[in-house]
């Protein structure tokens, strides 16, 4: 595997991550939390390991330098 997320995703998926699981787990409780949870632990995952299988399905990668950078068009405009 290939990674398809690039650094500045990674650190935001893993804080992002780490705040639905507290949010899920302790604050709202129930399934509901149960599945915030599992969702922020499913983005932790993904920014640890640096492959996400939705960015792979779509052809998508944020990792700098990648061909299908979607943000290198924008950076390519800004300049």
């Amino acid at each position: 595997m290939e990674p398809n997320v690039g650094t500045i995703e990674r650190i935001i998926r893993i804080g992002g991550g780490i705040l639905l699981v507290s949010v899920g787990f302790h604050k709202i409780g129930g399934f509901i939390g149960f599945l915030g949870g599992l969702w922020g632990a499913d983005e932790i995952a993904t920014g640890i390991v640096g492959w996400c299988p939705e960015w792979y399905l779509l052809n998508i990668s944020t990792v700098e330098g990648a061909e299908n950078n979607p943000f290198k068009a924008i950076k390519e405009a800004l300049t």
